[in-house]
């Protein structure tokens, strides 16, 4: 095969295009290194490059020496028979590069990636549009000076370090996506200088039960119209979302989502089809129905729950129905289950994968994205009405709370579902019944120290206020003294652990 440079036609100014020409058999192809344009008696054949002495030497090198570690690349992996001339004359053509990353993020990205990482590229390319004001990017677009223009207008608008930093991520992964697929073959100068320095000495913002218990003061039913009766529904939801995250150790709304009693740590289905066929509810289980085995959405991580923690299961039991009133399209518990008090009748005929006792909703952000984030953007405005900080500040006051009350580094990692750092996660086995002990322990002196209980019934009596029922006369309604209660759990703490092969009465 033939591949080196050469020297195209001399133009009127006495300067020739840098080209390449790649040659194997009847294939014979020559590409034009774009922007490099060379007088013939400036050019070193020897070396291929231009003589030292040329103005501007330096810089024309080196923009060369990029298409020379390239033409060695391809080279080497075409004479290995890893691609073949179509796909080494495409690396090296300079043309690929200036593809809409618009249009490869909505052919390509689109296939492979999730719903919410599309709104991610597609809101950071539009924000890229607006500060550079480049109507259509393209990948050649992704230069120093254009990042430089995209940090300056983003902090001379009021925006943060890290607002800039989350888009240059973004583009990031984008470009290396595009290599990776192949679908330019450019190669990016992405290194630290196109950061914009954070704020170390930024406060992480937390909240204290107090800030809780006057958002729960403030919702109001303002009028017996329909569209006020759904807001004030949004409100206490949006509040007992908050609290079960905080409650789930940090939970971000993409996991409530996914809550199922098919992860409980027991074969939960096969109990419903025993139920079904006239078994006694109460059956020996191979497992803990107390556990809850979770990955956390956002990094995979695994997580595990005592889930019967008070106030956890009870406010989970309460938003179900809630929700089956306020939003039925996507309820997972239908209006007819609701209002229905016989547990056989609400079981009887259906796939035993289908009952949950557990899930929440319909939709999450696989089969529903759009309305997915529109619902939790309605909850997150509700927030915002009644002076509650956002969902994301739940995981980070559990995280607070944990270093508060001395719990110990490694455990408030595990119980965030976080690597633990400070000892090899490789040597330390968390499901071990003592050590899984140990950490619910902690997981209770955090709920107890946030006043989660107190909290929790405080909200039960603003619904029943607001709307005329009794969920505080009902057994959801948790009676006894918080220190009373965390007591006799933390008291019980190993026993619930080990019961396996056990009866238990779940619901």
């Amino acid at each position: 095969m033939t591949l080196k440079f050469f020297l195209g036609s001399v133009k009127k100014d006495g300067s020739s295009p840098l080209r390449i020409r790649l040659k194997d058999g009847i294939n014979d192809v020559k590409i034009t290194c774009p922007g490099i344009f060379i007088k013939p008696k400036d050019w070193d054949k020897s070396f291929n490059l231009v003589n030292p002495n040329t103005p501007g030497a330096e810089a024309i090198n080196y923009e060369i020496s990029k298409y020379r570690i390239k033409i060695e690349e391809v080279k080497q992996k075409y004479l290995l028979k890893q691609i073949d001339f179509d796909l080494a004359k495409r690396m090296l053509s300079g043309s690929e590069s200036s593809k809409s990353i618009r249009e490869f993020v909505n052919k390509v990205c689109k296939r492979d990636k999730t719903a919410e990482t599309m709104r991610n590229y597609l809101n950071t390319i539009g924000n890229f549009t607006y500060h550079t004001k480049i109507k259509e990017p393209l990948f050649t677009d992704i230069n120093f000076n254009n990042i430089m223009i995209v940090k300056n207008s983003v902090i001379k608008k009021g925006g943060s370090a890290a607002t800039h930093n989350k888009y240059l991520r973004d583009l990031k992964a984008i470009c290396n996506y595009a290599k990776l697929t192949k679908y330019v073959f450019h190669d990016f100068e992405f290194n630290k200088q196109w950061r914009a320095k954070e704020d170390i000495t930024l406060r992480v913002k937390t909240i204290t039960p107090e800030v809780i218990y006057q958002a729960i003061e403030n919702v109001k039913r303002k009028s017996h119209r329909k569209s006020a009766k759904l807001s004030a529904y949004n409100e206490l939801e949006a509040i007992g979302f908050w609290l079960l995250m905080f409650c789930t150790r940090g939970m971000y709304p993409a996991d409530i989502t996914e809550l199922s009693s098919h992860n409980l740590d027991y074969r939960f289905a096969e109990q419903i089809r025993n139920e079904q066929k006239g078994m006694a509810k109460e059956i020996s289980l191979l497992e803990n129905p107390h556990i809850y085995r979770h990955h956390r959405h956002k990094t995979g991580f695994p997580m595990k729950i005592l889930i019967t923690l008070p106030p956890i299961r009870h406010l989970i039991g309460v938003l179900r129905f809630l929700l089956a009133g306020s939003h039925p399209n996507f309820s997972f518990l239908t209006a007819a289950d609701a209002s229905n008090p016989n547990y056989d009748d609400r079981i009887k005929g259906k796939d035993p994968k289908e009952v949950d006792f557990l899930k929440l909703f319909l939709i999450n952000k696989k089969n529903n994205p759009k309305a997915c984030a529109t619902l939790w953007g309605t909850y997150s405005s509700a927030l915002s009405r009644i002076g509650m900080p956002s969902f994301k500040i739940a995981r980070k006051t559990f995280s607070t709370t944990a270093r508060r009350v001395d719990v110990d580094e490694g455990f408030a990692r595990i119980m965030l579902g976080q690597k633990d750092k400070s000892i090899s996660i490789s040597y330390v086995d968390y499901d071990d019944p003592k050590l899984f002990a140990k950490l619910c322990g902690e997981h209770i002196r955090v709920l107890s120290a946030f006043d989660s209980i107190r909290l929790y019934n405080t909200w039960l009596q603003k619904i029943d206020e607001l709307f005329g029922s009794n969920w505080c006369e009902s057994n959801v309604h948790i009676k006894q003294d918080s220190d009373y209660v965390y007591s006799a759990w933390t008291d019980s703490l190993q026993k619930i652990i080990d019961a396996k092969n056990s009866s238990f009465k779940l619901y």
